[in-house]
């Protein structure tokens, strides 16, 4: 009886790279398990002549020549079409040279002749997982646990494509099931980096650090891993943590542009304004993505804006305003105009935020106070009229409507708002209280006297 090797495709990114990660010796007889010694498939004795096809293809496969190793498997399986190994490493070639549905056929073989081959099936769901067929590939890892519950690939493989699918709760139940199966080191660590992702997404910053810390102290020294737990620190007000993990980072690699973001947020929250201008100013130059570039461009107003510098924050936000249909910026913007009384500014903005918006009761309600400081009232009432059908309970409102019809010496209007305004307030705005009774006293004599 033939014995066969068997290469598993293992990789933790998205981006398929496969690579021969162990060399397992499997056989028909023992159900697709490894037994862990290297051997190859003796030729056929009755004829000693005959291409050794297979063992040919075995030597390419390990060598790297992929494309080679391929016509060798072909050749071999014009002799032996059910030989399980030959179709599944030829599998494995097609893969690295990127045919992946020649490889998924020749697994599907592979699995027609042993059943039991779970390395196909895990291998199968590889090439899924990196297609981003969440689906497909989860139900070919479960099929590899159920062919060999004790290995943990399987289960750390449907762990990271749950996570992708957003199903946490199973992904870290997958995870924890992954832990105690895995018996090197390395991978131990890869699963308790994975699980700290996980927890983060959870809020559960305690048993995020708990793994992140682990893996860390295992010797995984990556930028996503520390980053994860600069988070876990930012978000439980770990500062000076935080601040000592990153800071080396970002000085290291100010290419990357989340570690120059962390470090940004870092320094804001401790109040350094100028070092979080900086890291920011270099998270936005490297930035490429154009969404990622206006938050961080936001992130960075901010800043601008806490520390009172007012001429940048107007400056950035107009640049950032030119190219972007998010209505919040637009408003931001007309809010940041009205108070430096450049109406045509927060004209343009606050109708911008509406066209993008046009649910935006906030738009119409500063609309409307642009149109009264502009003293266009008749603008205003159409601005604080829509104002006060989506939010009919603000007092203020019915202030500002009863002045623009007095304003336009509409005597009913103006007296049925002030009214209005007085009922709402209750006394609660003394200056604008005192300014609507004396008006109504006003209004009540004019009326009378025409």
């Amino acid at each position: 009886m033939n014995t066969i090797g068997v290469w598993l495709l293992f990789s933790f990114l998205t981006v398929l790279h496969p690579f021969l990660s162990s060399t397992f010796q499997a056989s028909r007889a023992s159900g697709g398990k490894s037994s862990g010694k290297a051997s190859v498939a003796k030729p056929q004795r009755d004829d000693p002549d005959r291409p050794r096809h297979f063992e040919n293809a075995q030597r390419l496969l390990n060598e790297g020549k992929f494309q080679e190793a391929v016509q060798e498997y072909r050749l071999s399986l014009e002799n032996n079409p059910d030989n399980e190994a030959a179709h599944f490493g030829m599998a494995f070639a097609l893969t690295h040279l990127g045919k992946t549905g020649e490889a998924i056929e020749s697994y599907q073989a592979a699995l027609q002749i042993n059943p039991k081959l779970w390395e196909a099936e895990l291998n199968w769901g590889m090439i899924l997982f990196n297609q981003q067929d969440l689906e497909g590939a989860i139900t070919h890892f479960q099929k590899a646990q159920k062919l060999d519950p004790e290995n943990f690939q399987a289960f750390f493989l449907e762990g990271k494509a749950q996570e992708l699918a957003g199903n946490p709760t199973t992904a870290l139940n997958s995870l924890l099931q992954a832990l105690p199966l895995a018996k090197e080191e390395q991978n131990r660590i890869d699963i308790h980096a994975a699980l700290g992702s996980i927890y983060i997404k959870q809020r559960d910053w305690k048993e995020a650090e708990k793994h992140l810390t682990i893996a860390r102290a295992g010797g995984k020294k990556d930028i996503p891993l520390d980053l994860d737990l600069a988070q876990v620190y930012f978000e439980t007000e770990q500062f000076e943590k935080c601040a000592s993990l990153i800071k080396p980072l970002a000085d290291a690699n100010p290419q990357e542009v989340e570690v120059q973001a962390m470090m940004a947020r870092i320094l804001a929250r401790k109040g350094d304004a100028p070092g979080a201008i900086y890291y920011y100013q270099l998270a936005i130059k490297q930035e490429t993505d154009k969404d990622r570039r206006q938050n961080l461009s936001l992130d960075l107003i901010a800043v601008y804006e806490k520390s009172g510098e007012t001429a940048k924050t107007m400056t950035l936000l107009r640049d950032a305003a030119a190219s972007s249909t998010d209505s919040k910026l637009h408003f931001h913007l007309g809010t940041l105009c009205l108070q430096q009384r450049d109406y045509d500014c927060a004209l343009r903005s606050f109708l911008m935020a509406l066209k993008l918006k046009p649910d935006c009761p906030e738009c119409y309600s500063n609309l409307g106070s642009v149109f009264m400081l502009a003293e266009k009232y008749p603008e205003a009432i159409v601005a604080l009229s829509k104002f006060r059908d989506a939010r009919p309970n603000i007092s203020g409102t019915y202030f500002y409507l009863g002045l623009a019809y007095d304003k336009l010496e509409d005597i009913p209007n103006a007296m049925s708002n002030y009214q209005k305004f007085l009922e709402l307030d209750q006394g609660k705005s003394d200056k604008q209280d005192f300014q609507a009774r004396e008006r109504l006293k006003v209004l009540k004599k004019t009326r009378k006297k025409r």
